[in-house]
């Protein structure tokens, strides 16, 4: 396993780690390299899991910056002195979307030293480094287009994970607030979520406590668990960046993967990108998809787009892109039990299907995910599926304009 931890440490080379200086984080010759691993790794979340296993893997959200970061304009909120990232600062949306964060935060709520407001990747998002007297906090806000064509999301009575019955959220609120949106709030033992959903925007947050050391169990749970943010609060904040939304068409905040270009012309790189890893592949299961590309006029591009292959030896090799509606409502796809839950977080359960052996997966914008995965496992083939994952990321187009090129020579 050193060798595959190696391999993940080299493919997040260059990715600013959250205590290091900003002047270093944002060093100029580094960031082409780190945008293109940015983009590959959709986010910075990859997940190898041995599939024989249930787990569930936080986000990791990572964002690089390509030139001397930004001073945040004045906001006349208590943060006025906050460093923004350039992909923050030169995006109006997500600078919008922090300037109503900073108005409603409370006051005695602080950025970490050294750290920066800034994304996690493609789409309308913030995460930040908070801390509030001695405790420190993650706090990552989402948003997108409403979809009233939906049914309401119920996690407080309805399983959050469709293979999972047991997956409520705790300690839950869900309701129509006075506005006629769609609210939910509540927890996973280590994160606390909120939704707020009404057209034209859906608002997602999600916020938890840094725990380490002493203050977490033998299975990583906080001992005592602390509420760095109220109820109320955090529901001001939600509708702050709702209200940034509602001055914006639905298609204007639709953002995620073009499923239909994956499947019709973006395939053969996606394949190739295999063969990098696996050598000469033969086909099993020829590239089909299942896509919704528009509702009422606007582009949602949902759904599943798979293939499946053979290595010279007989190893089998799938490969699957999905999207999801919403992108907080988690997505599971039986065949390969794995399911997208919030943006960056993955829960892969049961046996792996027919496909069980080894497998990587990573998240592409706020609703998709990539996974590959063989019926065989080894070292060997642990490497190469954590390598095609990466390469086989680069190569799905996202809808309009390509942020996030590949580097030439990379």
């Amino acid at each position: 396993m050193n060798d595959l931890k190696t391999l993940f440490e080299d493919a997040l080379a260059g990715e600013p780690a959250q205590d290091v200086p900003v002047a270093e984080r944002v060093a100029r010759g580094r960031a082409r390299r780190a945008r293109a691993l940015r983009r590959r790794a959709g986010g910075g979340v990859l997940v190898a899991a041995a599939v024989a296993a249930a787990l569930v893997l936080p986000s990791s959200p990572i964002s690089v910056v390509d030139a001397e970061v930004a001073q945040a304009p004045t906001t006349g909120g208590s943060r006025a002195d906050a460093v923004v990232s350039p992909e923050v600062a030169d995006d109006p949306l997500k600078l919008a979307m922090w300037e109503a964060v900073d108005d409603v935060l409370p006051s005695d709520v602080r950025l970490v030293e050294n750290s920066y407001v800034y994304d996690s990747g493609p789409g309308p998002n913030l995460y930040l480094s908070l801390e509030r007297g001695d405790v420190r906090f993650s706090l990552s806000v989402w948003m997108q287009n409403s979809r009233p064509d939906l049914p309401d999301f119920r996690p407080c009575t309805e399983p959050v994970l469709p293979l999972v019955p047991s997956s409520r959220w705790a300690n839950c609120e869900q309701g129509s607030d006075d506005e006629g949106r769609w609210r939910a709030i509540g927890d996973d033992g280590l994160n606390t979520q909120l939704v707020l959903d009404g057209g034209p925007a859906a608002v997602a947050l999600r916020w938890g406590v840094h725990y380490e050391g002493d203050e977490v169990d033998d299975n990583g749970m906080p001992i005592e668990t602390e509420t760095p943010l109220t109820a109320d609060e955090a529901d001001r904040i939600a509708d702050a960046v709702w209200s940034v939304g509602a001055q914006h068409t639905p298609a204007e905040l639709v953002s995620g993967v073009d499923l239909r270009a994956t499947a019709d012309d973006a395939w053969p790189d996606i394949k190739a990108a295999l063969e990098e890893s696996f050598g000469p592949l033969t086909v099993v299961t020829p590239v089909d998809g299942d896509v919704t590309e528009t509702v009422e006029g606007v582009q949602v591009q949902t759904g599943l787009v798979s293939a499946a292959y053979a290595t010279a030896d007989g190893t089998r090799v799938d490969v699957a892109v999905w999207q999801r509606d919403r992108l907080y409502q988690p997505m599971c796809v039986e065949h390969y039990d794995e399911c997208i839950t919030f943006p960056g977080a993955v829960a892969s359960v049961g046996d792996g299907g027919s496909a069980a052996g080894s497998g990587s997966g990573g998240t592409l914008g706020h609703r998709g995910f990539l996974l590959v995965r063989t019926d065989a496992g080894s070292p060997e083939l642990e490497e190469a599926v954590v390598r095609a994952n990466v390469a086989a990321m680069q190569a799905v187009p996202f809808l309009g304009d390509d942020r996030y090129p590949p580097v030439e020579g990379m």
